[in-house]
C-alpha cells in the first residue's frame, strides 16, 4: 500500500480560505476575492506537486494578491489596520527574503554515518563526492514558509477589514 504525504505548506495554504470567507461575508466580491481563489488553488497545487509550472502559477497569483492588496491599502484610510498591514508585510518580506530564500528549501546531507566536518570538505569538489550526498527538504524552511502564510493572511485580513467603501 502506498502512503500519501501532505506537505505542511499545502496545509498552511488553507489559511487563505479565511480571507475568501472574510471577503465573501463583507460582500466584497470582486477582483480581490477572485485573486484569493486563484492563490489557494495555485498554492495547493504548487506545494503538493512542486514543479516549475505550478511554481510560476503560484508566484503570479502571489504577486496578483500583493498588487491588489497594495492598491486597496493605498486607497483606504490610514488607521490601526494600516499599521497591521505594514508590520505583517515587513515580517512576510523578512521571512521570505532573509530566512527562506537565504536558507533555501534544499540542504545537503552526507550519507556517510561517520561523516565529520573537517578541512577536507573544501577538496570534495575535486573528488566528485556528490555521490555520497543526498538532498532533502529543510524542515526549518518549511515551517518558516508556513508561518509566512499565516502572517500574510493576517495582513490581508487587515486590508479586508479596512476596505470600507472600496469595492475591489
Amino acid at each position: 500500500m502506498t502512503s500519501f504525504n501532505i506537505n505542511i505548506n499545502t496545509l498552511s495554504s488553507l489559511f487563505f480560505i479565511t480571507n475568501i470567507i472574510h471577503l465573501y461575508y463583507r460582500r466584497k466580491i470582486g477582483y480581490y476575492l477572485f485573486a484569493f481563489l486563484l492563490l489557494v488553488i495555485a498554492s495547493l497545487f504548487h506545494h503538493q506537486l512542486d514543479n516549475e509550472i505550478t511554481n510560476i502559477f503560484d508566484k503570479i497569483t502571489v504577486y496578483l494578491v500583493i498588487l491588489i492588496g497594495g492598491f486597496i491599502t493605498y486607497k483606504s484610510k490610514y488607521n490601526f489596520y494600516s499599521i497591521i498591514v505594514i508590520v505583517t508585510f515587513v515580517l512576510t518580506a523578512y521571512l521570505y527574503f532573509f530566512e527562506i530564500k537565504k536558507e533555501g528549501f534544499l540542504t545537503i546531507v552526507k550519507n556517510d554515518e561517520n561523516y565529520e566536518n573537517d578541512e577536507n570538505d573544501e577538496n570534495d569538489e575535486n573528488n566528485n563526492s556528490d555521490k555520497n550526498n543526498t538532498y532533502q527538504y529543510s524542515l526549518d524552511a518549511k515551517y518558516k514558509h508556513a508561518l509566512m502564510h499565516c502572517i500574510s493572511s493576517i495582513g490581508h485580513h487587515a486590508i479586508i477589514a479596512n476596505m470600507s467603501t472600496l469595492n475591489f
